[in-house]
């Protein structure tokens, strides 16, 4: 679809960025390696498991991550970097140098669509101020490329008599998000004397800034349908989460009435306070 714009969680992809970066660039990709294997020679062993637990708890430390055997290479390693004559430009010309240059690289192929989400700051008053318009009119331009079929030509005159309103006239106090509303109302004159600046606003409007909401829901749910509640589902599952997302706060929950109300029919569980007047 080619009006679509892919709003993907930011910190997801530079997770992917760097993971890619580093698959490309050789020593990164051994070291990487290297402890993957040291990793999955004690997860799939319960009894090198326990041999690490045991050699934690001798050596008196929570949580040992790296096998006695591998220490004095740790040691060896550290000397060698203790050394007078380390040549630390080997380090630079193949692993910095590499990886610097294979995140950007992956920046560019997994954030492709930035330069489209930035050029909507060409609805702002700060764009029409400029005495510069070269930039605000390659955005229009890279626009109307995007969302097509949008006359170039209709929608820089446009922009050429919108800008006024930005400048001078009743849009000049306003912020972005108060200018693309007032585009797209359809109690407003501004919608039908600019129908490709309104449809580019509509557009903007409808475009997340992030995908944290649904992350955050993702999470919601994670903590509400629990290994204790995992048989969650349907309605009730979405109106506890609703009450988790929306509220009213835990706090305020009324439990002597909801105590009430689930007793009122014969119940076979009872509470472990003996006597009590809700449940006996």
């Amino acid at each position: 679809m080619p009006w679509l714009v892919a709003v993907h969680c930011a910190a997801h992809h530079l997770a992917l960025v760097c993971r890619d970066a580093s698959e490309k660039t050789a020593y990164m990709k051994t070291f990487r390696d290297h402890l993957q294997h040291l990793h999955l020679y004690f997860c799939n062993s319960s009894n090198r498991t326990e041999f690490l637990k045991a050699a934690a708890t001798t050596l008196g430390i929570a949580n040992l991550k790296v096998k006695a055997d591998v220490l004095p290479h740790l040691a060896r390693l550290s000397k060698i970097f203790q050394k007078e004559d380390v040549n630390f430009l080997a380090v630079k010309d193949q692993v910095m140098e590499p990886y610097l240059l294979q995140l950007v690289e992956q920046l560019n192929r997994r954030f492709q669509e930035l330069h489209i989400l930035g050029a909507f700051s060409v609805l702002s008053p700060q764009a029409a101020r400029k005495l510069d318009q070269d930039v605000p009119v390659s955005q229009l331009k890279t626009l109307a490329k995007k969302f097509h079929p949008m006359d170039e030509q209709t929608l820089l005159e446009e922009w050429s008599s919108f800008r006024e309103h930005l400048t001078t006239g009743i849009l000049k106090d306003k912020n972005q998000m108060d200018v693309m509303k007032e585009l797209t109302s359809q109690y407003d004159e501004l919608s039908q004397l600019y129908p490709c600046l309104s449809k580019l606003a509509a557009i903007g409007l409808t475009i997340p800034l992030s995908s944290v909401n649904c992350e955050r829901d993702f999470s919601t749910m994670n903590r509400d349908k629990n290994d204790l509640r995992n048989r969650l589902q349907g309605e009730h599952l979405g109106d506890c989460l609703k009450i988790s997302i929306n509220g009213p706060p835990v706090g305020n929950f009324p439990y002597q009435e909801a105590m009430e109300q689930f007793f009122k029919k014969p119940r076979k569980i009872k509470c472990s306070n003996q006597p009590c007047s809700l449940c006996s």
